[in-house]
């Protein structure tokens, strides 16, 4: 993740994380509404992060690009929702986007793979500065 100056969220900090230095504690997905939820917690416990990917409401995710107008974080407003939260910090309101590359679930329906990218910005701003990053997910 890269966090622009001033972006709430990552505090303008960049932050990389893999299997050497985070573990997935709950990977969720589908989750009602049919979303993906990841928490991610690093080795040393110092940082605690939650992911979550949402499409409008009454869809599923698929591949592809979703738009985020300012809306609440998991927007059931209309559209999709975005809310990547860590540290204890999160937004109340979100623009941004995010695009799924990659999305695999096993036949029971629990997720194996997923890749995306993200922009986040918090509040009211579409022109905040921005957290974004990219996720990739392979369930081991």
């Amino acid at each position: 993740m890269t966090s622009e100056p001033g972006d709430f969220i990552g505090g303008g900090v960049p932050r990389t994380y893999d299997q050497s230095t985070a573990t997935f504690r709950q990977v969720f997905g589908p989750v009602p509404p049919e979303g993906i939820d990841i928490e991610l917690g690093t080795v040393q416990q110092e940082d605690d992060w939650d992911l979550e990917f949402v499409p409008p409401p009454g869809q599923r995710l698929h591949l592809g690009t979703y738009q985020i107008a300012v809306g609440t974080p998991l927007n059931q407003d209309g559209g999709a929702g975005l809310a990547i939260q860590g540290e204890g910090r999160g937004c109340d309101f979100v623009s941004g986007s995010f695009t799924i590359t990659r999305l695999k679930f096993t036949p029971a329906g629990d997720l194996q793979a997923f890749d995306a990218t993200f922009v986040q910005r918090c509040d009211y701003h579409p022109d905040a500065p921005a957290l974004q990053g990219q996720l990739r997910f392979d369930k081991p």
